[in-house]
């Protein structure tokens, strides 16, 4: 158990960067204080709640304090990829909800077969870990898709005139928007226990898990963080696509009033005229 002896000790960790930082005219000490402070109050206050989230032993409180966790993923994911809150909570809450539910389901499912007992204090930290490793790529991939309005709508424009149709202008950003969600799973499966450290087995073996059980669940959360991710995009993105009048619709609508037709004008030909090797065009 760690005492607040062991806590103070541990502020030892933040100071002898900022005595580095000092000693060669690092300008970075404030930064480090500020995000130490910042650390700090968001995990003591989070770390407060799940407390008394234990204590209670309310299955009501824990789904509610879920949710709240998701949400502000939610909104997280949308200021960070820059995007209209208004417009987009809904397209990005139905993707990464709908995603961290299934991942969440399977997962706690799977913490009853791996001979775990289950507890309500694994649906939180399950909610918490999936929702916290699906909002990097998520805000990455939704920035990557909406590129296409950056600089007066440049990219867009010039998918459209090099003879792609509106429909295939957008399942080209679409794609890269997904790519864009793959990478970091990747990278992550592709370097744990070699770059990068198994952060969740060597926690559980703290927390007095076997190691077996301990390994199992490194690889089932960073397989279900990886696949949640690429399924919460791809439901935002069909959602935003259909419900939301994003710069797209309105550079299409505003195309249409122009007298132009997403297939039969010379700037929205039919998808038999685009080039074969259309698709795999990566000279952006």
């Amino acid at each position: 158990m760690i005492t607040i002896l062991g806590l103070a000790l541990g502020a030892l960790f933040i100071a002898v960067p900022l005595c580095v930082a000092q000693a060669y005219g690092v300008a970075l000490g404030g930064k480090i204080a500020a995000a130490f402070a910042k650390m700090l109050l968001r995990v003591g206050v989070c770390g407060l709640a799940v407390h008394y989230l234990v204590q209670s032993g309310s299955m009501l409180l824990c789904g509610v304090m879920a949710l709240a966790v998701a949400m502000y993923y939610v909104v997280s994911v949308v200021v960070r990829a820059r995007l209209s809150l208004v417009q987009f909570i809904v397209p990005v809450g139905a993707g990464l909800l709908g995603a961290v539910m299934v991942a969440a389901s399977v997962l706690l499912f799977a913490n009853v077969a791996v001979g775990s007992d289950f507890c309500l204090r694994y649906a939180l930290p399950v909610v918490a870990m999936l929702s916290g490793g699906i909002a990097d790529p998520m805000a990455k991939a939704l920035a990557t898709y909406y590129m296409g309005l950056r600089h007066h709508n440049h990219l867009y424009y010039y998918l459209i005139g090099n003879g792609a149709s509106v429909g295939e202008a957008l399942r080209y950003l679409q794609k890269r928007a997904l790519e864009k969600s793959m990478q970091p799973g990747i990278r992550t499966m592709a370097t744990t226990a070699a770059g990068v450290s198994p952060v969740v087995m060597w926690t559980m073996l703290m927390g007095g898990r076997t190691p077996l059980e301990a390994a199992a669940w490194q690889v089932l959360l960073t397989a279900a963080v990886f696949a949640a991710a690429v399924v919460a995009v791809w439901i935002a993105l069909e959602v935003a696509r259909k419900y939301v009048v994003d710069g797209y619709a309105m550079l299409k609508v505003k195309g249409a009033a122009d007298g132009k037709s997403d297939s039969n004008s010379p700037n929205f030909p039919n998808d038999s005229e685009l080039p074969k090797d259309y698709t795999n065009n990566e000279q952006i």
